[in-house]
């Protein structure tokens, strides 16, 4: 069951070394040249929802702006696709 954080984030318990939190709110990302959303946001990184033929482990240019936020947050970062869910 999801509980809320002193933010007003839903925080998830899981078996990972930093909480995921979901947002409560859209945000769109940027990575490389694909475009995607934030599912959820920890402190170990970030999970993303995108729309991918094929995603192979690699550094790329990550972009997004926060809720609330005209900034614009650029990093370089791994990215790596995630086995499907079922």
């Amino acid at each position: 069951m999801p509980r809320k954080n002193q933010n007003g984030l839903s925080a998830f318990r899981e078996r990972r070394v930093h909480a995921r939190h979901r947002l409560q709110s859209l945000v769109y990302i940027d990575v490389g040249a694909s475009r995607g959303l934030v599912s959820d946001i920890s402190e170990g990184g970030l999970g993303v929802l995108a729309v991918a033929s094929e995603i192979e482990a690699h550094i790329s240019t990550v972009a997004f702006r926060l809720p609330r936020s005209q900034d614009r947050v650029e990093i370089r970062a791994w990215v790596d696709r995630m086995p499907e869910r079922r």
